[in-house]
């Protein structure tokens, strides 16, 4: 078995990335960018033991952006030869031809760019068989559906099990003078349920995703996670429509925190569009907490050295104790805004939603406890945040809480509010932290919301 992911060596990345940009001098281009991106994935699912999915997938592909007489236009080849790239550049100059000049238009000044490249730690190896796999897969499931401490009248069945490796590596250059390149990997494990009881059935889902295989949690813990999240669901009782407070679990920190990255978005901005315009050095959040940004973390699952025009990223509070430190700004927002780039083009890396009274104490229990009577959110099935205006709702399924405790389970419910009005009322940050997706997070205890019940 060969001890790499990748069939194309890191050079040849970088050689068709260097072509690329010659080519498009040649073409009468003033500026271009070259991004190569070669990929492998292995993904095995199984549903009752027997293999639902077996997936091998590779792909290499390179993007070229271009900029004729203030023209910005792209075009993708998923071949690598010197006449598939020769015809990439020819279409994307001929887009430009089509496409109205644009004074913001333009890449980062070489002063800009990221010139040390720290070694984050992302690229681990995981080769597994399509056999060992699947064994995983089937671990996961096993545990999903042990009914050795079922209630009576509860049946648990499958939804499937699915183990994931994936590799990639990256080389991204400018005719600027700016080249780098680093490989990554991602694997993850995933396991769906249906809990059944009185012809009543819940259905819920538990996924891991890490750098590094080691860093997953035992393949028998996915499975079971997903089997106590579809149980909790079960027997859930209509609750009258009223004004509760609501405690969102960490894992869903993103539904609240993406709309606010929006937001603070240099388009947003630039736009006036979104409901932090202007808002800089303003309060937008409960004085205790903070928005931490941590590009540059260890194996982060969002972790990187240098955003996607190249600029090298830097660890920031774009939340202070609750007042907005930055714009998350590209280059083109930047130049639209008269600001300093912020190194955002791509978007944000790793955030961390602090609570600066948050203690280790705060645990789950201790959460229920100060939310004292109200809903625990823990799906969020539906519905958004309103992008101008800030006005949220979302359709959930959760848990009453009585007096500190979980008295049933909820479904049908939709809670509704303001997010800016939340986010700047928030009660309390639990020490229960939880990592999805680029956010870290522990629960989110906020004040009153409409709840629709039945």
């Amino acid at each position: 078995m060969s001890d790499t992911p990748f069939l194309l060596a890191p050079a040849q990345l970088e050689d068709a990335a260097a072509l690329a940009l010659d080519r498009a001098k040649i073409s009468g281009a003033a500026d271009a960018t070259a991004e190569v991106i070669e990929s492998t994935q292995l993904s095995v699912g199984v549903r009752l033991g027997e293999i639902e999915t077996l997936q091998h997938r590779r792909s290499k592909q390179l993007r070229i952006s271009v900029i004729v007489d203030g023209r910005r236009a792209e075009s993708m080849t998923s071949e690598l030869t010197p006449d598939a790239i020769e015809s990439a550049i020819e279409a994307a100059c001929a887009i430009a031809r089509h496409v109205a000049p644009d004074e913001s238009a333009g890449l980062v000044d070489a002063a800009f760019l990221a010139r040390d490249i720290p070694d984050l730690d992302l690229f681990h190896i995981w080769l597994p068989s399509a056999e060992d796999a699947l064994e995983i897969a089937r671990r996961i499931e096993t545990a999903a559906l042990d009914g050795e401490d079922l209630p009576a009248g509860t049946a648990i069945k499958a939804e499937g099990a699915r183990a994931s490796a994936f590799h990639r590596q990256l080389c991204f250059a400018t005719s600027r003078g700016f080249m780098a390149s680093y490989p990554s990997s991602s694997h993850y494990y995933d396991c769906g349920v249906i809990a059944e009881r009185n012809g009543r059935m819940q259905v819920a889902n538990w996924s891991r995703t890490a750098r590094a295989i080691d860093d997953l949690p035992a393949p028998d813990t996915i499975g079971r996670a997903a089997r106590a999240r579809a149980l909790a669901k079960l027997d859930a009782r209509d609750i009258p429509t009223g004004d509760m407070p609501i405690l969102f679990e960490g894992i869903l920190a993103m539904a609240l925190v993406d709309p606010v990255m929006g937001a603070i978005s240099g388009e947003a901005q630039y736009l006036s569009d979104g409901f932090y315009t202007g808002k800089l050095g303003e309060r937008i959040f409960a004085d205790h907490v903070s928005i931490e940004e941590r590009p540059l973390l260890p194996r982060g699952l969002a972790s990187r050295a240098f955003d996607a025009e190249g600029v090298a990223t830097v660890d920031r509070d774009l939340v202070h104790r609750g007042v907005l430190q930055s714009y998350a700004l590209s280059r083109y927002s930047a130049q639209r805004l008269g600001l300093p780039l912020t190194g955002h083009a791509g978007g944000m890396s790793n955030l961390r939603l602090v609570g600066h009274n948050t203690r280790p104490s705060d645990t789950r229990e201790a959460m229920l406890r100060k939310l004292g009577n109200g809903l625990l959110v823990t799906d969020i099935a539906g519905g958004g945040t309103e992008r101008t205006t800030g006005d949220c709702s979302f359709a959930v399924t959760g848990q009453r809480v009585v007096n500190g405790e979980i008295a049933h389970a909820v479904e049908g419910v939709t809670i509704a509010g303001s997010l800016p009005d939340l986010m700047r009322e928030i009660v309390a940050i639990g020490a229960d932290e939880h990592v999805e997706q680029s956010i870290t997070s522990g629960s989110i205890l906020v004040g009153a919301m409409r709840v629709a019940g039945r």
